[in-house]
């Protein structure tokens, strides 16, 4: 975020092609953590490049804006831009433009799920990275085409094409990509069934992860070998293998890790029947879990909360502006800001009481949850009653998960409940 700040600071004073340079770091740098803001920061390239005359700063633009749109889940406008950047590295006749933009193209189907017109694009990209500048490129083509493979579940060809990208990422010396190719084949040598072949692989991207000193990949590692030793119910080693991930996570205070660590080890103990080990873990998890997910919702309803206020800001600024003009479309304009200005005020309200009902309703839900899933597990044989009585009590959980759910969107209106009352409404709901 600070390096996002600093390109923000200095875009303020550039021009020129000082300025496309900036506004194409800002991209790069948004793309994951702000996406929305990145697609802005391209489509703001693509209109100062038409204005200098600069083909090749244009189709950079396309690209960048493709790369934030589909990271932000529009992936009909990534393709129209991806599709404008490929026009224009071909018209200039640059293949490493040509071949980013179908690697691009490529990444944008496979998140849609048409993973062969995916590996169509991505096939295409191999021929215009000929060069030993761009040999990191081809190795990211070699390696996305092998998990197209991976998610057909057709694994012969993805081992084919994992190995050449395994070669290159050796050849480069990328120590970190190598061991995530490693731990890949770890993976298709588990869904194969064979475990030791994949215990072997994991345990070689485990050796690499420590030499970076990589906590993260080596808690995924860790957990990945757990699974592994469960399935060949090698209880000890799997409580080993959790125990070490869990660790881990908790030096990190990784949240995430954490209460996907403790869910493991209800799953072990479940297995072996040991309940009041297995009850303990489910409760730290769904408890920890609900936390987590409490945190990035109420992270983004703070978020909304700042759009909105900014929203805000520039409606006053523009009822400020339209009250100095006269006539009556002017008039107009200042009562639909106006109207608009109150919608904003009444979503702020509703973001802000979704704070509240997450905190205080969730957490405990989330305890009755458990409690039920437990004791739905140790009634061997429930009588029709209580199968319905179980039935019931599942059915209000569920309402309740989904109205506080309704409060978390930001779509919502409002109808006329009474004279003097409204109710909001979310979209969607009939």
């Amino acid at each position: 975020m600070k390096k996002i700040e600093e390109l923000q600071e200095e875009l303020k004073s550039s021009e020129g092609i000082k300025r496309l340079e900036i506004l194409n770091s800002l991209c790069y740098e948004c793309w994951y953590s702000n996406p929305e803001l990145g697609a802005r920061y391209g489509k703001e390239t693509i209109e100062l490049a038409k204005s200098l005359d600069m083909p090749l700063y244009i189709a950079k633009g396309h690209y960048y804006t493709a790369v934030n749109l589909v990271q932000n889940g529009e992936p009909e406008a990534a393709i129209d831009h991806g599709l404008k950047s490929l026009w224009l590295y071909e018209e200039a006749q640059n293949d490493e433009g040509i071949g980013d933009a179908l690697s691009n193209l490529g990444m944008i189907y496979k998140s849609i799920g048409q993973i062969d017109k995916a590996i169509d694009y991505m096939l295409q990209t191999i021929p215009y990275y000929h060069s030993p500048e761009t040999k990191p490129h081809l190795r990211n083509t070699y390696n996305n085409i092998g998990t197209c493979y991976q998610d057909l579940n057709q694994l012969s060809e993805a081992k084919k094409f994992l190995n050449i990208a395994l070669d290159l990422s050796r050849d480069i010396g990328d120590d970190r990509f190598t061991a995530r190719i490693i731990n890949n084949f770890g993976i298709m040598h588990a869904v194969e069934g064979d475990m030791a072949g994949a215990i072997n692989y994991f345990n070689h991207a485990i050796e690499i992860k420590k030499k970076l000193d990589d906590k993260t990949g080596i808690i995924s590692t860790l957990h990945n070998l757990g699974s592994c030793c469960m399935r060949i119910e090698d209880y000890s080693g799997t409580e080993e293998y959790y125990r070490q991930a869990l660790e881990l996570s908790e030096e990190l205070n990784a949240k995430d890790f954490i209460w996907r660590c403790q869910y493991s080890f209800f799953e072990l103990y479940n297995k072996q029947n040991l309940k009041d080990k297995a009850l303990e873990y489910l409760l730290k998890a769904t408890a920890l879990k609900e936390q987590v997910i409490n945190e990035k919702s109420n992270q983004r309803i703070l978020e909304l909360h700042a759009k909105y206020e900014n929203e805000k800001k520039d409606r006053e600024a523009e009822i400020y502006r339209l009250r100095n003009i006269e006539l009556a479309e002017a008039n107009r304009k200042l009562k639909k800001t106006q109207d608009e200005l109150i919608e904003l005020e009444k979503k702020s309200a509703v973001l802000a009481m979704a704070v509240t009902a997450n905190h205080e309703i969730n957490q405990p839900l989330m305890v009755c949850r458990g409690n039920l899933e437990m004791l739905d597990d140790s009634l061997n044989d429930p009588s029709p009653n209580q199968r319905r009585y179980l039935q019931r009590i599942s059915q209000g959980l569920d309402k309740i998960k989904a109205i506080l759910e309704a409060f978390r969107r930001e779509n919502i209106r409002y109808e006329s409940y009474s004279d003097d009352v409204q109710m909001v409404i979310f979209e969607g709901d009939e």
